[in-house]
């Protein structure tokens, strides 16, 4: 039996409910291909796509998807607020004890990627996943080499985030954030390999000028979410993100 055919054992016999959440700004083109792979995991209750402000027409591409899979919701936002906020609408609206994070823009993703990521937190023998790239792009290799902890690819287990300091989690912090709660709070952690899967080159070739403010922006908000949990506590009094009741 091979590891596939074990994992997909394993995963099915737990009987966890898990929400996958998605968020993603202008990834027309690529948006579509998440999603037919989270459609063939059947573990997968529950999809939500994160519409941060999108302005490229990926609205019509998830209008293709949605009416096909009742397990898919989309969430519009207005405005481009940043990928902290567009993952805490996704967490308002989950439903299950067990959540899944994509970013909208991977490369070459597979079941089988998915699968591998989400079955350490279903069988227990994790509180969070994370998925590195590795044999992909080099870039995307040598980001995740190098800063592990930035990683957007993470399955956990909900009541992890009961109270989530949202001053932290707020832009590109989130996954800061994520991994200094899971350091003060001794989660355990399980970094999963993801052989071939990559990101685009990166906002500075695709987007010119403004891709330079993205960088910029991306960079402050990873160290103003260090710089809340470190010298302000994991959770601070009053500034908390309440996304319901534990699960």
């Amino acid at each position: 039996m091979g590891l596939y055919s074990q994992n997909r054992q394993r995963i099915n016999a737990r009987k966890l409910a898990l929400t996958a959440i998605i968020p993603a700004y202008n990834e027309r083109g690529r948006i579509g291909t998440i999603l037919s792979v989270l459609l063939q995991a059947q573990f997968v209750d529950e999809i939500i796509v994160v519409d941060d402000g999108s302005t490229d027409g990926m609205d019509a591409e998830l209008l293709q998807f949605a009416p096909e899979d009742p397990r898919i919701q989309v969430i519009r936002h207005r405005h481009n607020h940043g990928k902290g906020q567009a993952i805490l609408s996704g967490l308002r609206a989950a439903t299950s004890p067990v959540l899944l994070m994509l970013d909208g823009d991977l490369i070459d993703l597979t079941v089988q990627h998915v699968e591998a990521l989400a079955l350490p937190v279903l069988s227990d023998e994790a509180d969070m996943a994370i998925g590195l790239f590795q044999h992909g792009y080099f870039w995307s290799d040598l980001s995740h080499r190098l800063t592990p902890w930035l990683s957007g690819q993470r399955c956990l287990r909900r009541r992890l985030l009961r109270d989530l300091p949202h001053q932290a989690a707020q832009g590109y912090g989130f996954e800061t954030c994520l991994t200094v709660l899971a350091r003060q709070q001794k989660w355990r952690v399980r970094h999963v390999p993801w052989i071939g899967v990559s990101h685009p080159l990166g906002h500075l070739p695709r987007s010119g000028g403004s891709g330079f403010r993205r960088k910029a922006k991306m960079y402050h908000d990873i160290l103003w979410s260090w710089f809340v949990l470190e010298f302000n506590g994991s959770l601070p009094g009053g500034h908390q993100y309440k996304i319901g009741r534990d699960r």
